[in-house]
């Protein structure tokens, strides 16, 4: 391996922290960037591992003294006229293509951010029930964001996280959805209560006996899976 020793610190830190990110960008706005790049040229060039050390002139004079000493003849010609340093072709083409697919990258994410679809009318109407239902008990209203992972909680089956899913974008065929297909029209209403069977109707409003019994094994089920106790009456956002 080749052992690199330097006094300067915030040459240290720019090699072996910065180097990757400024090639990533295109090394612009970097100080000394035609340096750099140079440098980074014959890091790639290299088979074999490459250290590079902090030279403390109090733990070593000699190393110390020998790496300005190095740095120095390094730095001119034999003339004492500055050398003119130019990285590869090989670091330029390799740090353009980073900086191509950055850009593209933080245009893609911009574009995505400015593009977020509005929920539908339906969802948000949804959203805005159960926040309104369940805020009474929490004590607080529950963001969109709280309610959409609620119903991916691994806890609850796919086959209720599906329901639930479908049920806040009313995307059930019920209630209005048949009223516009000829020939189930009657499907829209309730034959018993004679109200719209929408989704809210079916759960939570009907006077079939079932809809009733099936909640008092809910709330049977409550306790042994539960530490919140919901309320005496089935709402939007607890089942």
């Amino acid at each position: 391996p080749l052992r690199c020793h330097t006094s300067n610190e915030q040459l240290l830190t720019s090699i072996t922290k910065r180097l990757t990110n400024w090639d990533m960008e295109g090394f612009t706005k970097v100080k000394d960037a035609a340096i750099y790049k140079a440098i980074l040229s014959h890091l790639r060039k290299r088979n074999a591992p490459t250290i590079f050390r902090k030279a403390v002139r109090s733990q070593n004079q000699r190393a110390y003294d020998g790496a300005n000493e190095l740095a120095f003849g390094a730095a001119v010609n034999t003339d004492g006229t500055e050398l003119k340093i130019s990285p590869s072709m090989q670091v330029l083409v390799r740090g353009a293509c980073a900086l191509h697919t950055r850009l593209l990258g933080a245009y893609h994410h911009s574009i995505k951010e400015q593009n977020v679809p509005e929920p539908r009318p339906a969802t948000k109407r949804m959203i805005e029930k159960v926040q309104n239902e369940i805020s009474p008990v929490l004590k607080k209203k529950p963001q969109p964001e709280a309610i959409w992972k609620s119903i991916r909680d691994t806890d609850i089956s796919r086959r209720a996280r599906n329901f639930m899913w479908t049920a806040l974008h009313g995307a059930h065929k019920v209630g209005k959805y048949w009223k516009h297909i000829p020939g189930y029209e009657e499907r829209a209403t309730c034959s018993d209560c004679g109200a719209t069977e929408d989704l809210e109707h079916i759960l939570l409003h009907c006077k079939r006996p079932w809809c009733r019994l099936i909640w008092d094994i809910a709330k049977d089920l409550w306790p042994k899976t539960m530490t919140m106790v919901i309320g005496q009456n089935p709402l939007w956002g607890s089942y």
